[in-house]
C-alpha cells in the first residue's frame, strides 16, 4: 500500500482537494493566487537517484546494516522464547535495551567522528572524507557483532555473549551519520530528494529482512543465515571504501 501511494498519489492531492472543496461552497478568496499554487512533482523522481553511482553504494552500506539489525531483532524473541533460554515476554523485552542504547551511540559517535574528518585538513576538497570513520568502524563491528550474536544463539551461548554481540553491531550503525551528511554537503540541492530514497530502500529491504529471517533462520540456522547478512556487509563496505580511495587518490590536492 504503502508504495502505490508513493508512485501514484501526488504531492498536489491535498491542494486540489481543498481546491475543488471552495468551489463547491462557492468560496472565492481575493487574494488567491493562482500563479503561485503547487506545482505537481512526480513522487517517484528521488528514485533516479539511486542509478547515481556517486550515491547508491553509500545507500547500499546504510541499507545493509540497517537490515541486518531489523532482521536480528526479529529473530531475538522467537529464539530467546526457546530452550535453552525460555525467557517470557517482559525478559525479552528488557532485552531489547542494550540493542537500543548501542544504536543510539553509536550514531552520537558516527556523528562526531564525521564532524571530525570533516574538518581534517588532510582531504579537504574531498567530500566523502566524513563518512571514512563510519565505515571503518562499520566495518569491524558490524560483522563482528553479527557473527557473535548468530552463532551464539546457534549454540545457546550465554545470554551476555548475544548481548555483546547486538551491542557491537549496534554501535557499526556509526557509519550512517556521515553517509547522510555527505548527501548533504555533495548534493545541497537534492539533499531531501536523495535522503527519501535512502529511506525508502532501507525500509523495503528491512521489511524483506523481517518477511524472510525467521524462514531463512530455520532453513539455514540462524549461524549460518547471520553469517551471511555478515558477508553483505563486508561487500558493501569494502566496494564503499575503495571507491572513496579512488577519489581521494584522484583529488587534486593527493
Amino acid at each position: 500500500i504503502t508504495i502505490i501511494y508513493f508512485i501514484f498519489v501526488p504531492e498536489t492531492l491535498e491542494f486540489k482537494v481543498l481546491h475543488l472543496y471552495r468551489k463547491e461552497i462557492t468560496v472565492v478568496e481575493k487574494n488567491e493566487n493562482i500563479e503561485n499554487r503547487p506545482k505537481l512533482a512526480k513522487p517517484w523522481l528521488p528514485l533516479i537517484y539511486l542509478c547515481d553511482l556517486t550515491i547508491l553504494p553509500y545507500i547500499l552500506v546504510a541499507t545493509m546494516s540497517f537490515t541486518a539489525a531489523f532482521g536480528c531483532q526479529t529473530l531475538h524473541s522467537s529464539y530467546l522464547a526457546r530452550t535453552p533460554y525460555d525467557y517470557n515476554e517482559m525478559m525479552i523485552g528488557f532485552l531489547y535495551i542494550p540493542i537500543g542504547i548501542a544504536l543510539f551511540t553509536g550514531s552520537f559517535i558516527g556523528g562526531k567522528l564525521a564532524d571530525r574528518a570533516a574538518s581534517c585538513k588532510y582531504f579537504n576538497n574531498v567530500a566523502e572524507r566524513r563518512m571514512i570513520p563510519g565505515l571503518i568502524l562499520s566495518l569491524l563491528l558490524v560483522p563482528t557483532g553479527l557473527i557473535l550474536y548468530g552463532w551464539s544463539l546457534e549454540y545457546g551461548y550465554n545470554i551476555l555473549i548475544i548481548i555483546c554481540g547486538q551491542c557491537l553491531f549496534g554501535l557499526g550503525q556509526a557509519n550512517r551519520p556521515g553517509i547522510l551528511s555527505y548527501f548533504t554537503i555533495k548534493h545541497q540541492q537534492q539533499a531531501a530528494s536523495i535522503i527519501s530514497a535512502n529511506n525508502f530502500v532501507q525500509i523495503l529491504f528491512a521489511a524483506i529482512g523481517i518477511a524472510i529471517s525467521i524462514p531463512a533462520s530455520h532453513r539455514l540456522g540462524i549461524g549460518p543465515f547471520i553469517t551471511i547478512l555478515a558477508l553483505v556487509n563486508i561487500v558493501t563496505i569494502v566496494v564503499a571504501g575503495v571507491l572513496i580511495y579512488k577519489k581521494i587518490k584522484s583529488s587534486p590536492e593527493q
